[in-house]
């Protein structure tokens, strides 16, 4: 993870490097993408995007550990066909349901 400050009065929380992540999570949990996506939400184009989002957000809220990583043999979370392909896929989910820092990226203007 890295990054710079967020804009004036963004609240959201600052990244970190990776070296930074090391020395103070030196045991995080680690999470694999296909303990918590589903064929459905990886494969089904009627699977909404917040079906998956839902589940990651109540994977984290359970794990009692400020520290959380991605397997990285694992999946990603979001498949690219679903980025790509579903018109407006993320749409339904971002900025309005989570939050404002997707919308730093191209797609979501």
């Amino acid at each position: 993870m890295v990054g710079g400050p967020m804009d004036p009065g963004d609240d959201a929380p600052l990244s970190v490097s990776k070296h930074f992540f090391e020395k103070v999570c030196p045991k995080p949990v680690v999470i694999r993408v296909e303990d918590v996506n589903t064929e459905r939400m990886r494969f089904s184009e009627s699977a909404p995007i917040t079906e998956t989002f839902d589940a990651w957000v109540e994977t984290l809220k359970a794990v009692d550990d400020p520290c959380v990583s991605l397997d990285p043999s694992s999946n990603q979370i979001f498949d690219n066909w679903y980025v790509n392909i579903v018109p407006d896929g993320f749409y339904c989910v971002f900025p309005c349901k989570y939050g404002s820092i997707l919308t730093k990226y191209k797609i979501f203007h």
